[in-house]
């Protein structure tokens, strides 16, 4: 909801002040809610070698997934939102 009001996009007639717009684009400026993806499970990894520096094949290693970052979310929150009008549409 901040991007599309940093970008005043939103679907409503009442006009959004200057102030509004500014604050929801200093949300993406900081850094709790825009950062770097990260993985989660990555510590399952370091846990792959044995005592005697083997390779150990007992273990499960689970599948590391990324966790984006709250910026993300929303600007695919924001894109597919913009962009469903384009699926309404018929194709011939």
């Amino acid at each position: 909801m901040c991007l599309m009001l940093a970008a005043r996009i939103v679907y409503t007639e009442a006009f959004i002040s200057n102030i509004v717009a500014e604050k929801a684009a200093e949300a993406f400026e900081d850094p709790r809610v825009v950062g770097m993806p990260q993985l989660e499970g990555s510590g399952a990894l370091s846990n792959t070698r044995t005592a005697a520096g083997g390779f150990s094949m007992g273990q499960v290693v689970q599948e590391a997934e990324p966790v984006f970052s709250g910026a993300h979310e929303g600007l695919c929150l924001c894109s597919s939102r913009l962009l469903l009008p384009l699926w309404e549409l018929l194709f011939l």
